[in-house]
């Protein structure tokens, strides 16, 4: 069964590469971009498939919407990084288990000034299945967590974390090219957040997300996203 808290490094991800946005722009028409992308997740030996919704403009929003072209039901996106961002992130209902189609999906915004804004995006069917991995194990002696998964050659990047048992992110790489299948993490690696280092016998899962970028790519135009959990390994430290 899906797990209905799973927050993709997505959300992270995105924030990061836009964190600058606010200062970019001064006296120009106002101008918002929306996107939609593929989220598949494994759960025990099925790949579930939803879609992930996201609009980003230099300028604040009050609200953004998204409708699949020829149909009538909107969905009301959520904010996030100060209003200059709104997602929506699928629930744990909208999985399914066949892969979304060819559409076009129209976004509508609502800037602070009232003016309002229509964007679209292109969907393609072509979706990234969720890495298979195949080693996430403490080395004690080298005091090393050792992941390795397979990579997947319709992949372009990937980031990975880790998760403690509140489910809350603790360490985060910076996006590897689709070259590297393994990673090693110390206690000295850059990555972990503020105060999350751990100190022994804490237990962690990694999260390998997998990302695909369109056919013609730029740093905002994903095509699907995906994300494999490992189990729980405990983090011991030799005094």
């Amino acid at each position: 069964m899906i797990k209905k808290n799973i927050i993709l490094t997505f959300v992270f991800f995105i924030s990061v590469l836009l964190s600058f946005t606010s200062c970019l722009k001064e006296d120009t028409q106002l101008t918002a971009y929306g996107d939609v992308l593929i989220k598949s997740v494994r759960s025990g030996d099925s790949i579930f498939y939803g879609l992930y919704y996201y609009v980003y403009s230099y300028d604040k929003m009050k609200n953004a919407t998204v409708c699949r072209e020829g149909e009538n039901t909107e969905i009301t996106l959520d904010s996030i990084d100060g209003r200059y961002t709104f997602i929506h992130d699928p629930n744990i209902l909208e999985y399914k288990t066949s892969k979304p189609i060819r559409a076009k999906y129209i976004f509508n915004v609502v800037f602070e000034n009232g003016v309002q804004f229509e964007d679209f995006d292109i969907l393609d069917s072509t979706s990234l299945k969720p890495v298979v991995i195949k080693e996430c194990k403490f080395d004690q002696e080298e005091g090393k967590l050792i992941i390795d998964w397979e990579g997947n050659s319709l992949a372009d990047q990937y980031i990975v974390n880790l998760k403690n048992e509140k489910d809350e992110i603790v360490f985060q790489c910076d996006a590897m090219n689709a070259n590297q299948t393994y990673l090693w993490i110390y206690l000295s690696s850059y990555g972990w957040l503020a105060n999350k280092q751990p100190s022994g016998s804490e237990k962690f899962k990694a999260v390998i997300s997998a990302y695909q970028y369109e056919t013609v790519p730029s740093v905002f135009d994903l095509q699907s996203i995906s994300a494999s959990e490992s189990d729980f390994v405990e983090w011991t430290i030799n005094y």
